[in-house]
């Protein structure tokens, strides 16, 4: 890592003042924060079932860093920030979700901005944004599958607006909508817990201990026998269904997913980010131990894409290369007083959203500032170079260095002659 001048890191807290104290905890993978096209103004969030949009007020004065004995930084308390939170009313009398959120998704079409929110039971709403205003909500048609309460995905993309897609935990179901319409339903092998649309049609998911990648332009490879409209295609259960790959990666759950052009970066209960490329099926690097709990987060750096930032079960946000090479260590990085409960990130920029349990959203700008100056003061700590002399010649002993002891070795006793009778 080459060292070049970069914008200073900056910390800052901002506090919802929600009525009922704390956030609701949802699930542990889940993420219930979503940036819009200007992330000072369109910050949504979600706790138990209602849904919030957060305005920023100006950024106060950066505090100062402290340097330690060792040169690394001493992060100091986040900056206090001001916002407005304001709940988001539905449009529709019969539009609301009656469960808790569990995750957000911001598509943006120009100057329209489409939300799309889920709950513990599937309810998929809608609530469409032209600039500031509020425009329209609506209910995205139920799934006539009964399933037991728990962690529902929804995903879109920006190159298909009209097209959304969730995902259940409990009984293995995706769902593919067009505007409010299902279009398409299958079932994945294992449960799924991450999940993303990508440009051209294709959908990657993680299941338990893999990742797989679907092309929804496909039909599925096996009906249901048990389905009541013949317009929707199932996949049964164990079936491929428009499945293209399945890379099995760990023997324990994959909590956190994202792709970044061709990279597929997964990261779960081992505690490790490992990185793929999708058109391949081995793995490229691997960041070992990145954190001290599991990782259920994972982001990309938007402006370097050997950069990822991760977070976990614990209240740290780490950053580092996915090749392992370097990173922040557990005491490095930016704690918080809770647990994170999602975290998002700029497109362009390195300023990484996050919510807290607490109540609070975290503000971390120029977050692989951090990585430059540890990585700086580690290796200026690390230099054990002998000092040249004084005609150029390097001396073979460095200065202060104790001579080694030799060891002592003793001889094997010498072999007594016997007395003989004579003597």
């Amino acid at each position: 890592m080459e060292d070049q001048p970069s914008a200073p890191f900056t910390f800052e807290r901002v506090s919802l003042s929600y009525q009922h104290g704390e956030l609701s905890p949802g699930s542990i993978f889940g993420n219930r924060i979503a940036l819009g096209v200007e992330e000072d103004r369109d910050i949504f969030w979600a706790s138990d079932s209602h849904l919030h949009r957060l305005s920023l007020a100006p950024s106060p004065p950066p505090s100062e860093f402290v340097p330690n004995y060792s040169g690394k930084l001493l992060l100091p308390p986040p900056a206090e920030r001001g916002g407005t939170s304001v709940a988001i009313e539905s449009k529709n009398a019969g539009a609301n979700h009656e469960t808790e959120v569990q995750n957000l998704c911001v598509v943006v079409s120009g100057s329209q901005q489409r939300l799309y929110s889920v709950d513990t039971t599937g309810r998929v709403l809608l609530n469409s944004f032209e600039g500031a205003d509020h425009t329209s909500t609506s209910v995205l048609e139920p799934s006539r599958s009964l399933c037991d309460v728990g962690w529902v995905g929804v995903s879109a993309h920006a190159s298909m607006p009209s097209l959304c897609v969730t995902a259940r935990y409990w009984d293995k179901l995706v769902t593919v909508y067009d505007e409010n319409r299902i279009v398409s339903q299958f079932r994945t092998m294992g449960h799924p817990m991450q999940m993303q649309l990508l440009d051209n049609g294709m959908l990657a998911m993680t299941e338990q201990g893999s990742y797989s990648i679907w092309d929804l332009r496909l039909p599925p490879s096996v009906q249901s026998k048990c389905d009541p409209l013949p317009t929707h295609h199932f996949a049964g259960v164990g079936s491929s269904g428009a499945c293209v790959q399945r890379v099995f990666v760990s023997s324990s759950p994959l909590y956190a997913m994202d792709i970044m052009g061709t990279k597929l970066a997964v990261a779960g209960a081992e505690r490790s980010c490992v990185v793929f490329d999708i058109r391949g099926e081995g793995a490229e690097a691997r960041w070992n131990s990145c954190l001290k709990y599991d990782v259920t987060r994972l982001r990309f750096a938007r402006s370097n894409p050997e950069l990822c930032y991760v977070s976990g079960l614990d209240n740290e946000l780490l950053v580092g290369r996915w090749d392992g090479t370097v990173g922040l260590s557990h005491f490095d990085g930016p704690h918080i007083e809770s647990h994170w409960i999602g975290i998002s990130n700029n497109n362009s920029t390195d300023t990484v959203y996050g919510l807290a349990q607490s109540g609070h959203v975290y503000i971390s700008k120029n977050v692989p500032s951090l990585l430059e100056n540890v990585y700086s003061a580690n290796r200026r700590s690390n230099t054990n170079s002998p000092r040249p002399s004084t005609d150029g010649s390097v001396p073979t002993v460095i200065p202060h260095q104790r001579n080694a002891k030799k060891k002592k070795t003793q001889l094997p006793p010498a072999t007594k002659k016997r007395k003989t009778e004579e003597e």
